[in-house]
C-alpha cells in the first residue's frame, strides 16, 4: 500500500502557508505517534539537547531523513537504468516497462514525503518553527523569505549546483506524467549522476554536521553542553538545501505539500488500524 491508495484530496491552503501545515499535520502525527505508535517516542516537544537519551532520539531521525533520501535515490537509480537502456527514447518501452517506471519514480516521491515527514518531527523536537527557517534566511543571506516558495528559491541557490548546459536538456522519462510523480520525471544522465548526487550530498552534510553537533556518544556521555544554536542552524541550512533539491527536480510548493498530506492520512490509518 502507498499513497496512490489514498483519494482524499489535500486540504486547501490559504496565502502559500503551505510550510505552516506541514508543521501542523507534523504536530498531528508526532502526538499520534507519540499516544499510541509503535515507539517509545519522548512525549513532550521541544526537548532538552543536554540530556543524553534526547540526543539519541534526535540523532535517530537525522538518520531516517538520511535513509529516506538514499531509498529515494535508489528508485531514480532504477529508473535511470531502465529509460537509459532505450537510449532515452521512451517510445520504445514495452508496457510492463512503463508499469515499472512508474513505480519506481512514484515511489522515489514518495520517499521524499518520508523524509519531509521526520524534518517536521526533528524540527519539533529541536525548537524550530516555520519562522525560524524564514529567519535563518533573512540573517544570513539577506533574503525576503516568507513561504515555502521563498525557501525553496533560496534552498537552490545555497545548492549553488555545478550545473552545465546538460542538465538543461533533460529529457522526459514518460511520454505522459501522472500526477502521482509530481518530480524526478525529467532526467538525463548528467542530472542524475551527477546532479541529484551533489544536490543530496550537500543535504546530507549538513545534517551530520547537526548530528556531530550532539556530542553524546554510544561510549561515552560528555559534560559539555551542546551548542543548541549552532544544532538547529545546521538543521535549518540542511532543510534549504533539501527544499532546492526538490526544486531543481520539478517539485513545487504545492506539490511536496499534497504528496506529504497524503502520507500524512496513511500513516494515521496505520496507526489507526495498527497496521
Amino acid at each position: 500500500m502507498d499513497i496512490r491508495n489514498i483519494k482524499e484530496g489535500a486540504t486547501k491552503v490559504e496565502n502559500s502557508q503551505y510550510l505552516e501545515q506541514m508543521f501542523q499535520l507534523g504536530r498531528e502525527q508526532l502526538s499520534a505517534y507519540i499516544n499510541n505508535g509503535p515507539e517509545d517516542l519522548p512525549e513532550e516537544f521541544p526537548l532538552n539537547v543536554n540530556i543524553p537519551r534526547n540526543q539519541v532520539v534526535l540523532k535517530d531521525f537525522i538518520n531516517r531523513v538520511i535513509e529516506e533520501l538514499m531509498e529515494g535515490y535508489e528508485s531514480t537509480q532504477a529508473a535511470f537504468r531502465i529509460i537509459s537502456e532505450k537510449g532515452w527514447n521512451n517510445e520504445l518501452l514495452k508496457d510492463d516497462e512503463v508499469e515499472e517506471l512508474n513505480n519506481h519514480l512514484q515511489n522515489a516521491c514518495e520517499e521524499q514525503a518520508d523524509a519531509v515527514g521526520f524534518f517536521m518531527t526533528l524540527f519539533l523536537y529541536a525548537n524550530i518553527g516555520p519562522e525560524d527557517i524564514y529567519e535563518f534566511a533573512k540573517v544570513y543571506s539577506y533574503c525576503k523569505v516568507e513561504n515555502l516558495y521563498d525557501v525553496m528559491r533560496v534552498g537552490q541557490n545555497y545548492q549553488d549546483l555545478d550545473i552545465d548546459e546538460n542538465h538543461l536538456f533533460c529529457l522526459p522519462i514518460l511520454e505522459k506524467n501522472e500526477d502521482y510523480i509530481p518530480g524526478f520525471y525529467e532526467m538525463n544522465m548528467y542530472s542524475h549522476l551527477v546532479t541529484e548526487k551533489e544536490a543530496i550530498f550537500n543535504t546530507v552534510y549538513y545534517l551530520n554536521m547537526a548530528r556531530n553537533s550532539l556530542k553524546c556518544r554510544p561510549w561515552k556521555n560528555t559534560q559539555i553542553m551542546t551548542k543548541e544554536i549552532e544544532f538547529q542552524e545546521y538543521l535549518v541550512n540542511a532543510f534549504y538545501m533539501y527544499m532546492g533539491f526538490l526544486k531543481q527536480f520539478k517539485f513545487s510548493p504545492r506539490k511536496i505539500y499534497e504528496e506529504y498530506f497524503k502520507k500524512f492520512k496513511l500513516n494515521m490509518w496505520r496507526i489507526a488500524s495498527a497496521y
